[in-house]
């Protein structure tokens, strides 16, 4: 009976000493891992399968954990290159308009000329700060959104107006297709109208010849698609052109803040929209699915 007691002790003590050992083992790969000499996952000797269970809870943790870091480490990239690229597009017309005025003191006899270029370089400015603070609101989801009932082929028309003489000035008359009735959505009337505005720009400032515009009937599912010629455009290129700040090589002179199309892809996502876009036979192609 003794020998048996001593036994059974004997063998609690030595359960307890590995289960020690096994808990000091996670604390000291915890601990190298947390001191950055540690990447591997937490690993155990697998003696008691509470303690499997619980490296794999810590490890799930850490992959969380650094997850969030790297995403961290990428926003901030983003922002710093944010910032970079819109200090750029604000410093360019800002030294143009200091040109300009000094130009202004010694060159009165040309008061017109440079008084006219410098309202386009105010014009850029404005331009670039409203596109940025509409992608700031379209980016926050805290950004509210007034759903009602709107007529999307009704506000694709007034948007055409609204734009038809920068059309003209673009020397580019665009193929439209628009139904007779009525295309009823229920959606932000406001959102959707900055998408408009965004794709329509984006096609008359940087095609290189036509414009083609078709908003399809309704049906079980509406879809718009805004083309433009652009001969040049690689395919590879098609996804950097809804990130922010970017611009492909031939558009760099047609001005542009390079957040359009960023906008209207922090808009599609926001409103549960499709949004699809491509290159084929030299037209650039962008389609909202609704």
């Amino acid at each position: 009976m003794i020998l048996f007691l001593c036994i059974s002790l004997l063998a609690v003590c030595l359960i307890f000493l590995s289960y020690c050992w096994e808990i000091n083992s996670l604390c000291r790969q915890l601990h190298a891992y947390n001191q950055g000499q540690r990447r591997a996952k937490l690993s155990n000797r697998g003696l008691f399968p509470g303690m499997g269970k619980l490296a794999g809870e810590i490890n799930q943790g850490l992959r969380a954990s650094e997850k969030l870091r790297e995403d961290a480490a990428c926003q901030e990239k983003r922002l710093r290159e944010s910032i970079g690229s819109l200090g750029h597009d604000l410093r360019t017309p800002l030294t143009v308009l200091q040109g300009y005025s000094e130009l202004l003191e010694s060159n009165p006899e040309h008061q017109q000329e440079y008084l006219f270029a410098m309202r386009q370089k105010c014009a850029q400015l404005t331009e670039t700060i409203d596109q940025f603070t509409q992608w700031h609101k379209a980016e926050n989801p805290e950004t509210p959104l007034h759903i009602e009932r709107l007529d999307l082929a009704e506000l694709l028309a007034v948007c055409l107006m609204e734009q038809a003489h920068l059309f003209c000035n673009a020397g580019v008359e665009p193929e439209v297709e628009l139904p007779e009735q009525p295309v009823y959505i229920y959606s932000d009337k406001g959102a959707y109208r900055r998408i408009l505005e965004n794709l329509l720009t984006n096609a008359h400032r940087h095609t290189t010849g036509q414009v083609y515009i078709k908003l399809d009937p309704p049906g079980e599912s509406v879809h718009l698609v805004v083309a433009n010629q652009a001969e040049g455009l690689k395919p590879e290129e098609v996804p950097l052109l809804f990130q922010r700040f970017y611009q492909y090589d031939s558009a760099r002179s047609k001005g542009g803040s390079g957040l359009g199309l960023a906008i209207v892809k922090a808009l599609t996502e926001r409103l549960g929209a499709g949004l699809d876009a491509g290159v084929e036979r030299g037209w650039f192609w962008v389609q909202i699915r609704l």
